[in-house]
């Protein structure tokens, strides 16, 4: 089995910050069982030479976590050599930071130092999604460099909003894997909650993308019909922006559930059959979904 090396890229002036965040990365690597990793810590390089360090050891690793937080505002370092070096980055970022003007193609997870402090919830929460996002870029370390978008402003990008109940996480993943090439090619950009921000900031990370989406896909299971949260605040917004400015929906039907029986989502085609929801597919038969629905948005972004 491969060894991969994860270099957790960090400034040490604050250790109760740097200590945060790492316990954080550790406890995500925790859950990669299937995965050989072998982890680096910024916190045990030299101090005489750090910067230098740094750079050796981005240059041997195959993913680096760029951590950043309202304390340090030398983690930019991190992510200008990973860059220069043309490696897999992901951040991890306090949400009382801003994102970085400039960097908007890297994937990011937030996490609120407080929560974390208060409660085991939180910390699991974040280390589940955060492991999600390690085994995704060591699978497809292409899809996780900082893209330079091909000189195309981020306003040109379409944005494709991704709705989903937590419990089908695997099929996001997939799907996300479709349609990677087209963030490559700077022809969309792909969101779902897997950036989203802590606390009271959810509820306008997704409004901001609800606004800029023009096409959405609705991952359909009797766990997303049943969330009061996604109904609400992600379903009933795309409906409405599907009415007034004709916003594309289309859904997959990934588990036995009553879309037939919704007329307000029913009304779109889904990608699949509803009475052969991909949870009942062979993985080869998920697998031409998937290109089936990556291969409709390409065609509609070309005829644009």
């Amino acid at each position: 089995m491969k060894t991969f090396q994860i270099f957790f890229a960090s400034p040490v002036e604050d250790l109760n910050d740097y200590y945060q965040a790492l316990k954080i990365v550790k406890k995500s690597i925790s859950h990669l069982s299937d995965f050989k990793i072998n982890l680096i810590e910024a916190g045990n390089l030299t101090a005489e030479s750090f910067f230098e360090e740094v750079k050796t050891t981005i240059q041997t690793s195959d993913l680096i976590i760029t951590h950043l937080s309202k304390d340090n505002s030398n983690g930019m370092y991190g992510i200008a050599v990973a860059h220069t070096l043309d490696k897999a980055n992901i951040l991890l970022i306090d949400d009382e930071s801003n994102l970085p003007y400039g960097i908007h193609s890297l994937r990011y997870i937030t996490y609120n130092e407080q929560a974390i402090k208060k409660s085991d919830e939180a910390e699991n929460n974040i280390s589940t999604n955060l492991a999600n996002l390690i085994r995704q870029a060591l699978k497809d370390p292409a899809s996780w460099k900082l893209n330079p978008l091909n000189n195309k402003s981020l306003k040109d990008l379409k944005t494709v909003f991704v709705s989903y109940s937590h419990k089908d996480f695997k099929y996001l993943e997939r799907i996300q894997i479709h349609l990677r090439p087209l963030e490559r090619k700077s022809l969309i950009q792909l969101w779902s909650d897997t950036s989203i921000k802590s606390g009271e900031k959810w509820k306008k990370e997704i409004e901001d993308a609800l606004n800029k989406s023009s096409i959405a896909l609705i991952l359909i299971s009797a766990d997303f019909l049943a969330s009061e949260f996604i109904i609400n605040n992600e379903l009933q917004p795309l409906l409405k922006a599907a009415e007034d400015k004709g916003t594309l929906i289309i859904p997959l039907v990934v588990k036995p559930c009553r879309f037939t029986r919704e007329p307000s989502i029913s009304q779109f085609q889904s990608a699949n059959d509803p009475s052969t929801p991909l949870c009942n597919m062979t993985e080869y038969d998920q697998e031409l979904i998937y290109e089936k629905v990556a291969s409709r948005i390409e065609l509609i972004l070309e005829s644009e």
